[in-house]
């Protein structure tokens, strides 16, 4: 195997990617192709992360790649070094570069060439390849006779049976010294992994040797194939997008994770299922119009995809260079800044506005009556007709049928708990909203159903319905909204998009909140439901469908953008008067549409040499079986012996004493990189009492330092950082150096060096026993689970425990996991300190001081915390308790105290 380390470079935070691309290629190939490669990455498909290995120390290919990712503002890029001697054989080298790859980061890899060139965004690839454990360019005859295999790309899934095709095709190549006997090698594993392997024929879109209009990555063309006119130009085009400094940046939510949580299961199958829903693909097409209409006014832009939750007031500053900035589903209450506009997805998939103040009833446009002077768009009966006919929707619907639906009136669509349309644009809480429509159908006998929202998670509806259901109100889950609409006598709603689509089906509507439709309909408070009822039942329907029309018409063709249409208006004055024009990304759209979401199909490799193909399963079932013995024991360890050594482990700690911190200042110092930002070294040291957390050892050299060589005479040595997801190997600094020669290499002013208690939480036995012995003070194991905790730790010091209580009201009151640090809070404020400041605590906002890549556990998508949660939990104790104060320091380095 070949040794290696992953680290990231460039200005980019680190990613929240669930695969990955690898290009392995020599320092030549770089120079020849390495920033076409990179440039169409950034501009065309930001949203991946990049692993790029140089397998030689070509100096100019070095300090090109470092300058290119200087240049970095949206991709993610890391750089994979290779430690000690490379194979000689190239043809086989990126094969175990991508083994290896696999094993370490545990992400679905994309082996690509440096020659490859990104034309179009290709965060679908793994939705079309998910049903895959290997994908690549072939063709098998009828007669399994010849075979025609590409490796140029190639699709890897991390697990046994793809390790296994790899190993076998890695074998193959021992003295392969042609591209075709490489493609002979891989061919002949295939054959022989034949009875285990999940084989795809990767869409030739990924792999374009013609460089198509259709081609999502075009790769270098034969010597004797000249690029065409458009190709080229598309391709100079890129160049020059990613030459100039942009002036408008277009924030993009990532589609694969939630709105709101941090990183909540967020397995490859559910990140590829929530990437694969339509409207989701709508938000990608959507932030990749706003990119070219602003390239169409002359204004250089540039895609940043960031997790909504990240889209912060501290993450805004990143971008002050921009004279414009695109934010996502926020509103300018929530987010205020000089130079945002907000765009959302309003009502119906493929429709967005763009406006200064927010969406719905915080737009500019809310309340307007232009619409009543407009004339109807010739296209709005098509787009009636269509969403009717495809049952077009936001929500995912279930299947019941039609006659599962109860009878009722007035349908009352519910809208999810928290939702920010509850409460930024409405005054009615939804129990009211449920309850005084409740007390409505009992005393006037109109029989009223309450529909649960399909992503509403909460207990609100089960708890309504037990209160309040009743012959005259009914709730139900059943039938796809549209078989709602169409049975509904009279929709009500507090702001939600159902009642856009009751006007498509021509129902009079009652809104309760501030709807951007809201003067096309009825609008009512809780007070006045039996009258504005009466009123919009008996409207004339003509007068009713008149003014639906228009409002429609105006609003999805005029005021919004639907991704879908051919022209669109163009004039960024929204309510002005409207400029239609071609829509530049409606090709590309169309593209998306047509993917194979679900996966393509797979296909069976001819079958090859029986001794082989026996051979290779027969090595499959042996993993597959150690897998199961270690999964039996696993569960064996996790029932019985993890138990009964917890039980132990605990009798060999002993409880931290409160008085400890009776009258005492003490400064909790937490792992946020953004503390390296200050120089709260001598406060921290200041305190009477300094608690650290986990990798907090001072003397770890700076992560933007640990490419250079530090003379040996400074170093205490280097620990391998397992719960890293990149391994990486940190280096030490002995005591007892310089001050300055600490703070050059560690940064002591930000940091501090005193250390009175260190929190051992960590589950990797490993760090507990090298750094237990560096910090040589109290160790305390906050965390309950004690069958983390090393034999030879409890035996060699005198490790101290938490009380019980803290952890189990935790869980109790939160319903979530609490980090280590929340534990310490928790615990520190029932203690009798006079003052508690928190440093290097931003929950988790800002990474991880000492690691350069993600946790192992967050980028595999078990992030067991949340984040939001614990934050919510500090604001409201630093309100509580004046003792508190959490310290932050912004990206300026200035200190800020909250309160």
């Amino acid at each position: 195997m070949v040794d290696m380390k992953l680290k990231k470079i460039g200005n980019v935070e680190a990613n929240y990617s669930f695969w990955q691309v690898l290009v392995v290629c020599s320092g030549q190939e770089f120079l020849d192709s390495g920033e076409d490669l990179i440039a169409s990455f950034e501009i065309n498909s930001p949203d991946v992360r990049l692993v790029l290995c140089l397998t030689d120390d070509l100096l100019a290919a070095r300090e090109l790649l470092k300058s290119l990712a200087q240049k970095l503002i949206a991709l993610s890029m890391y750089e994979l070094e290779l430690d000690g001697d490379v194979d000689d054989n190239q043809r086989a080298l990126p094969y175990q570069i991508a083994r290896n790859v696999l094993l370490q980061t545990r992400l679905p890899t994309l082996l690509l060439e440096s020659c490859s060139f990104v034309r179009r965004d290709i965060t679908l690839l793994p939705a079309e390849l998910q049903k895959a454990d290997c994908a690549l360019k072939l063709r098998f005859n009828r007669k399994g006779i010849s075979q025609k295999v590409l490796t140029n790309t190639l699709w890897l899934l991390p697990n046994s049976r793809v390790d296994r095709f790899l190993a076998q095709a890695i074998s193959g190549m021992a003295k392969t010294t042609s591209e075709n006997e490489e493609r002979k090698a891989v061919y002949k594993a295939l054959q022989a992994c034949r009875g285990f392997l999940k084989v795809a024929a990767l869409p030739g879109r990924y792999a374009d040797r013609s460089h198509k209009h259709e081609g999502f990555i075009w790769v270098r063309l034969p010597k004797e194939k000249a690029e065409t006119t458009a190709a080229r130009e598309f391709r100079e085009k890129t160049r020059a997008r990613f030459a100039r400094p942009p002036e408008v940046i277009i924030l993009h939510p990532k589609q694969d994770l939630g709105t709101k949580s941090h990183l909540e299961n967020n397995t490859f199958k559910r990140r590829v299922e929530r990437l694969a829903r339509p409207g989701r693909i709508a938000w990608r097409q959507m932030a990749r119009l706003l990119v070219e209409l602003s390239w169409e006014r002359g204004k250089p832009a540039r895609l940043v995809p960031l997790p909504q939750w990240k889209i912060t007031k501290e993450a805004l500053k990143n971008y002050e260079f921009a004279k414009t900035i695109f934010v996502p589903h926020l509103i300018s209450a929530q987010l205020p800044h000089p130079k945002a506009y907000y765009y959302m997805q309003e009502l119906v998939p493929m429709l967005f506005t763009v406006d200064r103040n927010g969406w719905g009833g915080a737009s500019t446009v809310y309340n307007s009556n232009a619409f009543q002077n407009a004339e109807v768009d010739d296209r709005l009966d098509a787009f009636v007709r269509i969403t009717k006919a495809e049952r077009i929707t936001k929500a995912p619907q279930n299947a019941d049928h039609l006659n599962q639906l109860p009878e009722f009136d007035i349908l009352a669509p519910l809208q999810v708990p928290g939702d920010d349309a509850l409460v930024y644009h409405s005054d009615v809480s939804l129990e009211r909203f449920i309850e005084e429509l409740a007390k409505f159908a009992e005393l006037s006998g109109v029989k009223v159903m309450f529909r649960q929202h399909p992503f509403d998670e909460t207990d609100i509806f089960d708890r309504m319905r037990k209160k309040f259901a009743s012959k005259a109100v009914v709730f139900s889950r059943a039938g796809h909204i549209h078989d709602c609409l169409s049975r509904a006598k009279v929709v009500a709603v507090i702001n939600s998009g159902v009642g856009f689509e009751a006007m498509l089906f021509d129902k009079p509507v009652i809104t309760f909140g501030r709807a951007i439709y809201d003067p096309a309909v009825f609008t009512a408070d809780l007070k006045s439901i039996g009258k504005v009822y009466s009123a919009a039942i008996s409207e004339n329907p003509e007068d009713r469908r008149e003014r639906y029309s228009k409002f429609i018409s105006n609003y999805i063709y005029a005021v919004g953008f639907k991704l879908d249409e051919a022209v669109l208006n163009k004039n960024e004055d929204r309510s002005a008067a409207p400029a239609y024009s071609p829509n530049p990304i409606h090709e590309d759209f169309g593209f998306e549409k047509s993917l194979q979401t679900r996966g393509v199909k797979l296909t069976k490799p001819p079958a090859g040499a029986a001794i082989l193909r026996l051979k290779n399963e027969a090595s499959v079932r042996l993993q597959r079986l150690q897998k199961l013995s270690g999964m039996g024991l696993n569960r064996f360890n996790k029932r019985v012996v993890a138990p009964a050594w917890g039980r132990a482990a605990r009798l060999l700690t002993s409880p931290l004493s409160e008085e400890i911190f009776s009258g005492k200042t003490v400064a909790l110092v937490g792992n946020a990189s953004s503390l390296a930002a200050g120089i709260h070294g001598s406060e921290i040291d200041g305190h009477d009492i300094v608690i650290r957390m986990n990798l907090g050892y001072p003397l770890i050299v700076r992560k933007e330092m640990r490419g250079g060589d530090l003379p040996s005479e400074y170093l205490e040595g280097y620990f391998v950082d397992k719960k890293s997801s990149g391994q990486e190997r940190l280096a030490v600094l002995r005591e007892g150096l310089a001050v300055d020669t600490l703070d050059r290499y560690s940064g002591i002013q930000a940091l501090g060096k005193k250390t009175d208690i260190w929190s051992c939480s960590t589950s990797d036995k490993s760090r507990q026993l090298y750094f237990a012995p560096l910090f040589n003070c109290t160790t305390v194991a906050c965390h309950p689970a004690f069958h983390h905790l090393s034999p030879r730790l409890l035996l060699t010091r005198r490790v101290k425990r938490f009380p019980a209580f803290v952890y189990r009201n935790l869980v109790k009151d939160y319903n979530i996991e609490p980090s280590s640090g929340l534990l310490w809070i928790d615990y520190l404020r029932h203690t009798g300190l006079v003052k508690l400041n928190i440093y290097g605590f931003d929950f988790f906002s800002s990474g991880h001081i000492a690691r350069s890549m993600p946790n192992t556990l967050e980028l595999r998508g078990k992030w067991p915390h949340a984040p939001d949660v614990e934050k919510e939990y500090v604001m409201k104790l630093l309100d509580a308790d004046p003792r508190v104060r959490l310290v932050r320091t912004t990206n300026e380095g200035e200190r800020r105290y909250e309160k």
